[in-house]
């Protein structure tokens, strides 16, 4: 009887310390080579109405609904989005043509803000595409548990959201 309440009592005491030890700033990236130009690429980045077409979040959580700014392209571009869940704003605080387009990212209810740059790189007739992610944490270092699911579900929706941008972009059918 013992022996399991020390057990319980060491993996409550890790439990409690981890989080301390658990980093503030987090970054996820991914790339992909894509067949196609930066220029072939780029509209589909920096036009928020096209990312439904191939963000991933797109097709989770079954029914998303979304609201344009004025300006939808570009510098300035806004969108707002919401589900059953929780709701988001983004919008482009950098945009250089067949180059980059940086954002941000406001997420409700967690209050949480991410940055993104979705940058492209011609290599050889393609283009490598580079998404980057980062957030910092909240002072509360028992929360940071929730950035570590995070990061892992994020790594996978910026894979298949570039994924989704090669098929759109080099005209393969996203059956």
């Amino acid at each position: 009887m013992k022996k399991n309440c020390s057990g319980f009592y060491a993996l409550l005491a890790f439990l409690l310390v981890f989080p301390l030890f658990l980093r503030r700033k987090w970054r996820v990236a991914r790339r992909i080579i894509i067949h196609a130009t930066p220029a072939e690429i780029f509209p589909f980045i920096n036009d928020l109405k096209n990312w439904p077409l191939w963000s991933a979040q797109s097709c989770c959580e079954g029914r998303r609904e979304y609201t344009y700014g004025a300006v939808t392209s570009g510098t300035g571009a806004a969108l707002e989005w919401k589900t059953r869940r929780m709701s988001g704003a983004m919008k482009i605080v950098q945009s250089v043509q067949d180059d980059h387009v940086a954002y941000e990212l406001e997420l409700q209810p967690c209050k949480c803000t991410i940055e993104g740059v979705i940058a492209l790189e011609e290599i050889d007739g393609s283009t490598r595409v580079t998404w980057l992610c980062k957030w910092e944490s909240g002072s509360n270092p028992y929360l940071r548990y929730i950035d570590v699911i995070a990061k892992i579900f994020l790594k996978r929706e910026l894979a298949a959201g570039l994924e989704n941008l090669r098929k759109l972009a080099t005209g393969v059918s996203q059956a």
